[in-house]
Formats: C-alpha cells, sequence, structure tokens
C-alpha cells in the first residue's frame, strides 16, 4: 500500500512539473522603440511615423511576423519566411508586396564582438556588438548591439540562411531571441528597442500568410 502511494505521489509531482523545458519559443514578442537624435533637421515624428513607436514581433518555427505601429496604427508588416529565405514587406493601404532574399551582399562587416553582459528586467542578457557598412548606397556605419535572452530560445538551423546583418551568425552563436537592442548610424538617430511583453502562446501559421497582392522582386 506505501508502494503505491509513493508512486502515485511520484507520478503527480512529475506531471505537475512544466513539460519539455527546453521546448524552442513560440509567441510574440512586444518591443517598444524610443530614439535618440543627433541631427536637429531630422523630425522625430516622421521617424516614427516611417519606423514606428512599437511593434510586435510573431514567431514559429523560425517564421517571423514583426507588426509596426505609430499612434496605435498599424504602419508596416514584415514577414520572413525561412523554407523560401524571403522577406516581405507591405504597408496597410498600399497594392504592392515587396519581396527580397536576405542574401547579406550588401552587407559589408566591419566589427563582429562579444560585449558585456548586462541585467534588464532582472534577465541576465548577452550581448553582442556588430558594425557593419551598406556597401551599394551611400550610408553611415551601423552600429547594432544585441542582447539576447536564453529562455528564448531557437533552432539557429531556421535563420541558416538568413545572412543579412549577419544574422545567420548571430543566431548560430547564441541560439535565441533578442530581449533588447539597439541600432545607431551615429549622424543622425539611434533607436532603441525594448521588450514590454512576452507571451508564450500557440500561432498559426496563417498569421505568415502573405495577403493576395502583387509581389514585386527587389534586391
Amino acid at each position: 500500500m506505501r508502494y503505491l502511494i509513493f508512486i502515485s505521489l511520484f507520478l503527480l509531482s512529475c506531471s505537475s512539473k512544466p513539460k519539455n523545458k527546453n521546448r524552442y519559443f513560440e509567441g510574440e514578442i512586444h518591443y517598444e522603440i524610443s530614439y535618440q537624435l543627433y541631427d536637429e533637421t531630422v523630425r522625430i515624428e516622421d521617424v516614427k511615423k516611417r519606423s514606428g513607436e512599437k511593434f510586435i514581433y510573431s514567431f514559429k518555427e523560425g517564421k517571423t511576423r514583426k507588426d509596426y505601429y505609430y499612434e496605435n496604427n498599424l504602419i508596416k508588416v514584415r514577414i520572413y519566411d525561412p523554407k523560401e529565405n524571403l522577406n516581405s514587406m507591405f504597408y496597410p493601404g498600399w497594392d504592392t508586396i515587396y519581396q527580397y532574399t536576405p542574401h547579406g551582399k550588401d552587407f559589408n562587416l566591419i566589427e563582429y564582438t562579444n560585449v558585456p553582459d548586462t541585467i534588464i528586467d532582472g534577465r541576465m542578457l548577452e550581448g553582442i556588438k556588430v558594425i557593419s557598412k551598406f556597401i551599394t548606397k551611400e550610408a553611415p556605419n551601423l552600429i547594432y548591439t544585441w542582447y539576447f535572452d536564453k529562455s528564448l530560445k531557437i533552432n539557429p538551423d531556421w535563420f541558416k540562411e538568413s545572412k543579412e546583418g549577419n544574422w545567420h551568425q548571430l543566431m548560430a552563436d547564441k541560439k535565441s531571441l533578442v530581449y533588447f537592442y539597439t541600432i545607431d548610424d551615429k549622424t543622425r538617430y539611434k533607436q532603441t528597442f525594448k521588450t514590454s511583453k512576452i507571451i508564450n502562446t500557440n500561432i498559426t501559421d496563417s498569421k505568415f500568410d502573405l495577403p493576395k497582392l502583387p509581389i514585386r522582386k527587389i534586391d
């Protein structure tokens, strides 16, 4: 009798533990976007209208969708399909989807270095800095500083062909998603992206479907 009670309690304790604690993240990450201006001729509201004040990052098995908002209005959507290795972007009210392959050919890597880990919102984050220059147009160097949260685990194979911004290497090194990051061009403005909410939930595949619109391929 004692043996049966012990077995029952053991099975109950196992069932109460989180299942598959190493499963990959699936759900939404909500980011708030703030700006630091360097150029007084740049109007902050114009930047926000173009780049947003926040975005919702939906993620499932390497498929990603970013919904950008300004004053709570959707201003643009970006979707990445890992099977086809295609980035698609469209705007509400427009009649065209813009699509390209993130081959990274216009991305000239200057520096790729680890930076000290930091604690944000009680989370220990691993940092890395990437400095690049886009070689197909005149532009200043861009400094990306990424901080990855190991609890947001992903399979880096999902991004092995996504070479824009050296993303394939970042995913291979960190094997997780970003909690906090900055993009800084040192001449016009610096963008800061900070997580405000993480929702672990099942995402339907239809979330990543494209609207039925003409597609324009861009290099």
